[in-house]
């Protein structure tokens, strides 16, 4: 990598945790602040009293974030509101390392430098400098899913589609709204693949 993505990822990192630390999040009173309180505070909050039979909301969308909270009360977190920013930026971070991982993997170094440069200047990455909601843990996962579908289509290679498979069905567990997703995957896939691949990517999306 030369040195002008590097100094550019730099100014991200300062950036991003900058704005993480004097940033609060956003707490609302609608859903959100039902799915925040479901994983704090941590003391009283498990498996058993926040999953319901008929919750609209998955176990794959709460659990991750109420064992994330029940992390920091281990590291010595007591106070809701702290158990929250860690829960904020313990999957924030995340999110946003998948990002850039997967950024510099699929795209050449020019491509890289603008995206970088994009996110870096908080036009297309608001998940990472306000809070974790469920459809922003997805994100990464969709764009990793566009990015290796993209691969595919250029090298028809099997691990690609299966990549991109196995990214969109993540994402679908922190937001199912984004199988959706997965049509227009199989729709590519039956178009361009072979049909032993289209076969492959529909059963392994199934599993």
């Amino acid at each position: 990598m030369s040195k002008k993505p590097q100094l550019l990822m730099v100014v991200f990192f300062v950036f991003y945790f900058f704005t993480l630390i004097i940033n609060d999040g956003f707490m609302g009173t609608d859903e959100y602040w039902t799915g925040i309180t479901r994983y704090v505070p941590a003391q009283t909050q498990t498996p058993y009293n926040i999953l319901k039979p008929d919750d609209v909301k998955s176990p794959s969308q709460i659990l991750p974030l109420l064992a994330t909270s029940k992390i920091s009360l281990a590291l010595g977190l007591e106070s809701p509101y702290q158990q929250y920013r860690f829960v904020q930026f313990f999957w924030a971070l995340i999110c946003t390392g998948l990002l850039l991982f997967c950024l510099q993997y699929y795209l050449n170094s020019q491509d890289f430098l603008w995206a970088v440069a994009v996110f870096t200047l908080y036009c297309a990455a608001p998940f990472a400098f306000t809070r974790p909601m469920y459809e922003s843990l997805s994100a990464p996962f969709v764009l990793i899913s566009a990015l290796s579908l993209m691969k595919h289509l250029k090298t028809l290679k099997t691990q690609d589609l299966m990549i991109s498979v196995l990214a969109i069905t993540l994402a679908y567990c922190f937001r199912p709204q984004t199988g959706i997703a997965a049509l227009g995957l199989l729709g590519f896939s039956f178009v361009y693949s072979s049909k032993r691949q289209f076969v492959m990517a529909g059963l392994f999306g199934l599993l």
